[in-house]
């Protein structure tokens, strides 16, 4: 329960990708008729831009009096960390509508159009219903993991990483049976 309750500090994120969402629906279909799937990538990374800027926007004060506290190198380590976590999370997130939409493009030019593309949206689908459970719950624990870790309690957090493991592969296996 408290680990739910945490995840209420991302409700200023979750504002944010939400507006950054309403841009990219807003310029999908304009930009798709404009310039093709160009348009489409472009729109998708009008959700990245317009929720990132947000949420710099949101903390440049506490960004501002952190860059005029830290040293340079103190600085440029945190910089360095910040892009070893977003740089993967922007790809993974970049990646999956690129290979959805190819996978469409492929499947459209076979022998059934028709029934192959839908057969892949379909299991597509499913895809994401399932997988936004382990989604969820990873954000849920990591807020937990991040608590514990910051309290510098590092009992707790050699309880919990295991706890939680155990839980995704449960969660996975119900999933996958």
């Amino acid at each position: 329960f408290w680990c739910i309750v945490g995840s209420a500090k991302f409700r200023h994120a979750a504002l944010f990708n939400l507006a950054g969402f309403a841009a990219f629906a807003c310029s999908l279909l304009p930009l798709n008729a404009a310039m093709g799937p160009r348009g489409t990538l472009l729109a998708l990374a009008l959700l990245y831009a317009v929720a990132g800027a947000l949420a710099l926007f949101h903390i440049r004060s506490l960004l501002w009096r952190d860059m005029q506290n830290a040293s340079l190198d103190t600085q440029c380590a945190r910089i360095k960390s910040m892009l070893r976590f977003l740089l993967p999370t922007l790809l993974a997130a970049g990646m999956i509508s690129p290979v959805v939409w190819l996978c469409n493009a492929l499947l459209a030019h076979g022998n059934e159009p028709s029934r192959d593309v839908a057969r892949f949206n379909a299991a597509y689908t499913w895809f994401a219903v399932l997988s936004f459970v382990p989604a969820v719950l990873a954000q849920v624990e990591f807020v937990s993991l991040s608590n514990t870790k910051g309290a510098g309690n590092t009992v707790g957090l050699a309880r919990a990483l295991p706890m939680f493991v155990a839980q995704n592969g449960l969660v996975m296996i119900v999933l996958a049976s």
